[in-house]
């Protein structure tokens, strides 16, 4: 069946599947190697399908995080998967410092990050890949979103339908979100913190007007009051020296990194 006759629930598995199939061919080769972005939502979210459909959310692209000391492991588990590399580390360009494209005819490209998420604002990744699989921890891909200054309307459906699944905790442990590590993470950085606070300020409203347009539809009040939660915990929480300092400038200097047109293309997904 060609992607064009596909629905978007079987494009959706598609996507699942292919990650699954990656992240069990690079265990055999002690590969560590995490998805993360639109799919890792979906992975987490499965009582969400029937929301999904209606928003006809549905993932662009895979992307993952992996360690740059396996980097060249990492090219090589593609090139036996059957994808191409585009681009590679002749490239000199910025965008390929600490990433990967990879291509297959039949799959949807391929996105693989090394150690950290540097777009917007900085994600040291590196001692996280641990705690879940085949995603990212909730907490770790909630700050993937949140750190999107110009964020659209699909990550914003991430950030709700994991509020209506996942209820927040005080540490890393299975299928719950640590409010803690989000909380002390965005401690550190005035700039990151500020514009998290704007996402979840625009998931909430997005969850609120879902609420009149998708009557019926369980679990959004419930994703708006824990929203309301995770912002008072970010706000409790003691601030670093760096981060007391840097809020007194405020939005008058620029808070975020533009990665420009690269970063648009990363986070299509």
């Amino acid at each position: 069946m060609s992607a064009a006759k596909k629905t978007l629930g079987e494009l959706r598995e598609e996507y699942v599947q292919n990650v699954y199939s990656i992240i069990d061919a690079a265990n055999q080769q002690n590969i560590k190697i995490r998805a993360m972005g639109g799919v890792g939502f979906m992975i987490h979210c499965p009582g969400q399908k029937r929301l999904l459909q209606t928003l006809k959310r549905c993932p662009s692209d895979l992307d993952f995080m992996a360690l740059g000391k396996q980097e060249k492991k990492i090219d090589g588990l593609f090139r036996e998967l059957g994808y191409k590399e585009k681009g590679g580390q002749g490239i000199t360009m910025e965008i390929w410092s600490d990433r990967r494209i990879f291509e297959r005819p039949d799959r949807a490209h391929v996105d693989v990050f090394f150690d950290e998420l540097d777009f917007c604002h900085k994600i040291d990744l590196r001692k996280r890949l641990n705690l879940d699989s085949p995603t990212l921890s909730l907490a770790d891909l909630i700050l993937g979103k949140l750190q999107i200054v110009e964020i659209n309307e699909k990550d914003l459906q991430d950030l709700i339908v994991v509020n209506m699944e996942h209820r927040l905790s005080e540490k890393d442990e299975e299928e719950t979100i640590n409010a803690r590590y989000l909380a002390e993470t965005l401690a550190q950085d005035w700039g990151f913190y500020h514009t998290a606070v704007l996402n979840l300020g625009k998931a909430k409203k997005l969850a609120m007007r879902y609420q009149v347009s998708l009557p019926g539809c369980e679990g959004l009040q419930a994703a708006c009051d824990q929203i309301d939660q995770l912002l008072n915990r970010m706000e409790s929480t003691p601030k670093t020296l760096k981060w007391k300092a840097r809020s007194m400038i405020g939005t008058k200097v620029k808070w975020y990194r533009d990665p420009g047109e690269e970063y648009r293309e990363v986070n299509a997904g």
